[in-house]
């Protein structure tokens, strides 16, 4: 089975889902070693991990999920080393990334959101969950892949002092940004430069 032998994980090559959030951390990291031999995984579900720092979403593994469309690492920890973030953007061959849940990631800020995801690197992005992170604030900039890409947006209770949308998000469906410190103009502004009509500033 795939959690007994590495010789029963190479056999795995046509894998589209795999969900290790329940999965001990010896067992995880073993099968997550072995990502580079999942060339055909769509969907990827890590949440609630204790930890996942030891996986490489910059290297040689991160380029094995070209076909990668849904990534979930709610609650995880990740490596936000200064020499990982020299060597590459997380996730720098996943320009088929859908849906990305980077939803209470222990550590991450505003500052190493920008430095280790690139969002022009995920031009069919659709769902993006950044909440419970301390970002402080948030942009998308002008000419943005995501401006017709992106249909979901949530940043809730990321501590916001400030949003700027300089790409008009064409294909926002709805947009969450309730529990933040936004002030009603600062983010009447932003939501006034998209397209949604569904719009929450708060709970």
């Amino acid at each position: 089975s795939l959690l007994t032998s590495t010789n029963k994980l190479i056999e795995y090559s046509q894998l589209h889902d795999l969900d290790l959030g329940s999965m001990s951390y010896q067992t995880m990291k073993r099968v997550l070693s072995q990502l580079n031999k999942y060339v055909m995984l769509k969907r990827l579900f890590l949440a609630r991990s204790e930890r996942v720092d030891f996986v490489d979403l910059s290297g040689q593994q991160a380029n094995s999920l070209s076909q990668l469309l849904e990534l979930d690492l709610t609650s995880c920890t990740l490596d936000f080393s200064e020499s990982n973030q020299q060597q590459h953007y997380f996730l720098n061959n996943s320009r088929s990334l859908q849906r990305l849940s980077l939803n209470n990631v222990t550590g991450l800020t505003g500052e190493r959101f920008a430095a280790y995801f690139n969002l022009a690197l995920f031009p069919n992005l659709t769902h993006l969950d950044l909440s419970n992170n301390r970002l402080f604030s948030f942009s998308v900039p002008a000419y943005s892949p995501l401006s017709n890409s992106l249909e979901h947006l949530l940043l809730v209770n990321c501590q916001l002092a400030s949003v700027r949308f300089d790409s008009p998000l064409e294909s926002l469906v709805s947009l969450d940004l309730s529990d933040n410190n936004l002030t009603i103009s600062s983010s009447m502004y932003s939501v006034s430069y998209t397209r949604t009509r569904n719009v929450r500033l708060s709970r």
